[in-house]
């Protein structure tokens, strides 16, 4: 059995090279096949996914969305599909895909850093869209909203959290996207050191007993960011909670949620070595790189703590294995100032 891979090759000096996506042989790990594909300007690129006909599903640099499919035995990579996303971006002058995710009826959903929604039907190659900078409510007093995270789709439909609120939507008879509800969250005055952009560093994850009863996100407040899980189906806010210790709180890192428990990883002042183009600078310009790994449950009250950690040093989104109950990281510790900026 052959699979998938999203490989991204890196020169000296962190120069972005030519990603490929390539086959690996699952026992050795030996490259069957690879397609190189055009680089864009994101940083890491955009979150791919595997369809149901077993093709990986991304946007390439040149704004295509790519369905690419492979031979049997894995020596053939090839691109099956493609559909033109240009005129989705044209609206603003160098915009371009930052999330792209499959609904439950099979849709394509992708975001724009400018805060573009579409709906991709692949079969008529059109595209229909919403802005939700243009469907602010007075709740999240801004005028330009952009994406900076993934976005995420459950059997309700898809969440999209901007840099000021976070969204639920869903598509009508003819696929266009509408907005089910939003609520605004505190972004407060400037990026984190450890954080990507200015906003919240979480894509929306969904968790519950039924696994999408609730949608949660990490705010972007100055002492201390806040936990913030919201009813799905309604928008209704079922609780709220202060992260890590004020002064050093704040995570680029989507909280892993599963039934009724939460856990969130610490990323206060990590030392990445870029930023994102418009990234800004980060206040205070220099912190510690700050450990912490915090669970908390959601109960009849609201959130309950469970316990924290203050030793995990996560370079990485934490994972949780549903077949060992243990909870991965990958750890890089830093000891001394890095620059935020």
């Amino acid at each position: 059995m052959c699979r998938c891979w999203w490989t991204q090759r890196f020169g000296s000096k962190l120069t972005f090279l030519q990603p490929k996506v390539a086959i690996l042989d699952p026992e050795a790990g030996r490259t069957l096949g690879s397609l190189e594909v055009p680089k864009g300007a994101l940083l890491g690129g955009v979150y791919a996914y595997i369809d149901h006909q077993d093709r990986m599903v991304f946007v390439d640099g040149l704004n295509t969305l790519l369905r690419v499919a492979h031979s049997a035995d894995g020596t053939q990579v090839y691109v099956d599909e493609r559909v033109s996303l240009n005129r989705f971006l044209s609206q603003y002058e160098g915009d371009q895909v930052v999330g792209v995710v499959p609904d439950w009826q099979g849709r394509v959903w992708v975001a724009s850093a400018h805060g573009a929604i579409g709906v991709v039907d692949s079969t008529r190659r059109e595209i229909r869209s919403i802005f939700l900078n243009k469907h602010v409510g007075a709740d999240t007093e801004a005028a330009f909203e952009t994406v900076d995270n993934s976005i995420s789709a459950c059997p309700r439909g898809v969440s999209v959290v901007t840099s000021h609120a976070i969204y639920m939507l869903d598509a009508d008879d003819n696929s266009a996207p509408q907005i089910v509800w939003h609520a605004g969250y505190d972004r407060d005055t400037a990026r984190k050191p450890g954080q990507l952009f200015w906003g919240s560093g979480a894509s929306p994850t969904f968790f519950g007993p039924t696994g999408s009863d609730y949608v949660m996100l990490t705010d972007n407040a100055d002492e201390q960011e806040n936990l913030l899980v919201y009813e799905t189906e309604t928008g209704r806010l079922v609780g709220q909670t202060g992260l890590f210790e004020p002064g050093t709180s704040g995570t680029e890192c989507s909280a892993i949620g599963v039934q009724n428990s939460i856990v969130v990883g610490s990323t206060y002042g990590y030392p990445y070595p870029r930023y994102p183009e418009g990234a800004g600078p980060s206040v205070p310009a220099n912190a510690l790189f700050t450990p912490g790994l915090e669970r908390y449950d959601v109960t009849p009250g609201g959130l309950t703590p469970v316990w924290k950690r203050a030793d995990v040093y996560s370079a990485v989104v934490p994972h949780l294995s549903m077949a060992d109950g243990y909870i991965y990281v990958c750890e890089r510790r830093q000891f001394g100032l890095v620059n935020g900026s």
